[in-house]
Order: C-alpha cells, then sequence, then structure tokens
C-alpha cells in the first residue's frame, strides 16, 4: 500500500495559487446550484408562508408553475371568497381586513392590561431597574406591543411573509381584484426563487459556503472528498 500526500487548499488558497483550477471549481459549483440546500430552504420557507397565508383565510392551496407562468391554485375556498374574490377598492380593502389582516393583528388589551403595561413601563425606565432593562419597554422596540398593530413576519416568523403581503397591499392599491393579488404572490414567489438561485451562482456566494463549511481543494481544483 502507498500512502499519497495531497496538499488541502481553501477556495481563497486555490484561488491565489492556482487561479485555472480555482475557476474550474466555481464553474463546478455552478452547475451543480439546483442541488444547493439553501435553495430548497428558500422554496420550503415560501411555501410555508402561502400555505399560512390562506390557511388564516380558512383556504387551502399551492404554488405552480410551467414554462411561461406561474399561479397560485386554490384548492379548498369558502363560500365567502368566491363571494368576495372580485372586490376592488375599499371593499376588497374590508374584506382583507375582516378575513386576513384582522386575524394577525395583535389583540387591543382590556383597561387592565393597559393600566398594568403601563405601570411595568414606568418601572422599568426607574433607575435600580437598569438601561438594560429598561430599553425593552422604550417605543419602537421589538418587545414593546403596540395595540391593534400586524408584527413583523406574522404568518411563519420568516421574511417571505412580508413580501407575501407586500404583493397583495400592492395590487389592492393599483385597483386589482381579490383574486389578482393573492394569484400576484405566484410571481412573487418565483421572482424571490429566481434571486436566490442567481445569488447562490455568483463567486461571493461560492467563497461565503466555501469558508463556512471549510470546503477544501486539491491542485487541480476537485473538491476533497472530506469536505462534502
Amino acid at each position: 500500500m502507498e500512502t499519497l500526500t495531497i496538499t488541502a487548499y481553501t477556495a481563497q488558497e486555490l484561488k491565489a495559487e492556482h487561479p485555472d483550477a480555482y475557476k474550474r471549481a466555481f464553474k463546478h459549483h455552478q452547475k451543480t446550484i439546483s442541488e444547493h440546500p439553501d435553495l430548497d430552504c428558500v422554496w420550503v420557507d415560501l411555501h410555508k408562508s402561502l400555505g399560512a397565508f390562506l390557511s388564516t383565510m380558512g383556504m387551502k392551496g399551492y404554488y405552480e408553475e410551467n414554462s411561461q407562468s406561474c399561479w397560485v391554485t386554490i384548492r379548498d375556498t369558502t363560500e365567502n371568497y368566491r363571494c368576495a374574490k372580485d372586490f376592488t377598492g375599499r371593499r376588497a380593502w374590508a374584506w382583507l381586513e375582516s378575513n386576513l389582516f384582522s386575524k394577525l393583528r395583535r389583540p387591543w388589551l382590556t383597561a387592565n392590561v393597559r393600566l398594568r403595561e403601563a405601570r411595568l413601563k414606568r418601572m422599568a425606565n426607574a433607575t435600580e431597574f437598569g438601561e438594560e432593562h429598561a430599553a425593552k419597554f422604550k417605543w419602537g422596540a421589538d418587545s414593546w406591543k403596540i395595540n391593534g398593530v400586524i408584527p413583523d413576519c406574522p404568518l411563519t416568523g420568516v421574511c417571505y411573509d412580508e413580501d407575501l403581503l407586500d404583493a397583495v397591499r400592492t395590487r389592492i392599491r393599483n385597483g386589482r381584484t381579490i383574486g389578482d393579488a393573492i394569484n400576484s404572490i405566484a410571481r412573487v414567489m418565483w421572482q424571490t426563487g429566481q434571486d436566490a438561485h442567481e445569488y447562490l451562482t455568483t463567486e461571493e456566494a461560492f467563497l461565503e459556503d466555501a469558508d463556512s463549511l471549510e470546503w477544501r481543494f486539491d491542485k487541480y481544483g476537485r473538491m476533497l472528498p472530506d469536505s462534502y
């Protein structure tokens, strides 16, 4: 048996010492980007946001696409939605408030709870509690819950919630129907997936992954087995 010694390079070292091999490694990464786990995570989170969005209104559905278009297929609708899907303007806003936004808002506090929150705020601002504790209760801080406000990422806690809700709001502001607004979510999902794919094919993303995942390469640009 013969023992071979192979010099292992980080991506940055390979780029500096063997630039041609680095280019081969980078091109191979770009060709296999569809298998990247981050891309799967993006689509999983997008589908979760869509599912939570529809279920909040008592519906079920899913994203579909073909080579020419993409759309949201609503499988289980309600009579309420079937009557309202062509609403526009104020009627659309009123329906969305009753069936979607109102369910996402923080609850309005009762008088007793308001007094307790106010007392806690005054106590937190007292010097004996310290600046760090007091900061939690200042207006504008994330932990200070303002009554009736829709919190950030209210559907699943992931940023894509905001993208989907913004798409619906924008369509309604532009005079489109509720049905059109919901279907516009598909375009947002598709574009988000495309943006993620394009970023992951960049050299910046490649170097970030290579560093965080501790990939190692030989002098020919081949990834060493222990790096997988």
